[in-house]
């Protein structure tokens, strides 16, 4: 009986141990959860997009389409093309040119080589001629003769290499001019810049385009982001990189997780559009966040929803 009244005074201290650890837990709890609620910012807007302006260099007629709104595109993928027919007949006479100053050039080697030929004879002449008016074989015609051929030739050869040094200049100015209209040609055709979505279609097939004329906006769907607005007395709390959560109308039941990516440096007038929770609150920060995965393409640009952003570590 002493034993049974001994075991049930352990039960009543242990259940008194478990009940107090239970409201200490409970107590922290609580405390914890009103203060996350303290320290968590919420704002409202809409998911936005750093937009790509696919635009031409050229002007011209448009003479393929190869996309429409809404498509994936993969960065390097042919868009569209512009009528390239007079920049190709350009080039194909760039290349005839830079042939046929290359014949000229060959040419020109020929004659210097020729002509090389000559002042070396014409230089022996000279000697021998020397020799031979010391023995009364030869005169004075003769020597005068051989080294005007020989002063000939050497003036020859002076204007065939300057004549040469002009061609290969002349060759180099055709390839420049052929290489510039390739890169010309390949800027008829227009190819995606990023890995992206075609956002809107400014063109259709067979339209003239001006000079620098935009044809596409594009966007990364990996690359989103809402921009927030807090107010300045919670500034200073919020840091780069810090993690926020966003849930759009779309998508009530999910959550989208993000990342502060910019602060700005100076506070700014609430815009109109913009709903705060204190209607007093006339100076607020813009806040940048970034989605940090968007791999599905659920969330798109325009779509409205709320932000919330820890002021703890979270």
């Amino acid at each position: 009986m002493y034993y049974d009244k001994k075991k049930r005074i352990k039960n009543i201290i242990l259940l008194l141990i478990i009940i107090s650890i239970i409201i200490i837990l409970g107590f922290f709890a609580l405390k914890f959860f009103s203060n996350t609620k303290d320290e968590m910012i919420k704002g409202n807007g809409r998911i936005e997009s750093r937009e790509t302006a696919i635009a031409t260099k050229f002007s011209g007629r448009l003479v393929e389409v190869n996309v429409n709104e809404g498509d994936i595109v993969k960065k390097g993928q042919l868009l569209a093309s512009i009528d390239d027919r007079s920049l190709s007949a350009d080039l194909e006479a760039q290349k005839a040119q830079s042939n046929e100053i290359l014949k000229q050039i060959s040419s020109v080697d020929a004659e210097v080589q020729a002509t090389n030929s000559d002042i070396k004879f014409y230089k022996k002449e000279v000697q021998r001629t020397k020799i031979l008016m010391k023995q009364k074989f030869s005169s004075q015609f003769e020597l005068d003769r051989n080294n005007n051929y020989l002063e000939k030739n050497e003036a020859k050869l002076l204007s065939l290499k300057a004549n040469k040094k002009a061609l290969q200049a002349s060759y180099q100015a055709a390839l420049a001019s052929i290489k510039s209209t390739e890169i010309n040609l390949n800027d008829m055709k227009i190819f995606s810049p990023i890995d992206g979505v075609i956002l809107y279609k400014l063109v259709e097939n067979g339209e003239m385009l001006a000079a620098g004329g935009k044809l596409f906006i594009m966007y990364n769907p990996n690359d989103l982001y809402m921009t927030v607005y807090m107010p300045s007395e919670k500034a200073g709390q919020v840091k780069l990189g810090q993690g926020a959560e966003i849930k759009l109308d779309a998508y009530p039941d999910k959550i989208f997780n993000a990342k502060v990516t910019f602060i700005a440096e100076n506070a700014e007038f609430t815009p109109k559009e913009v709903e705060t929770q204190k209607e007093r609150e006339k100076l607020v920060f813009r806040v940048k966040l970034t989605l940090n995965d968007n791999s599905l393409r659920e969330a798109k640009p325009g779509m409205p929803g709320d932000s919330y952003i820890y002021l703890i570590n979270y």
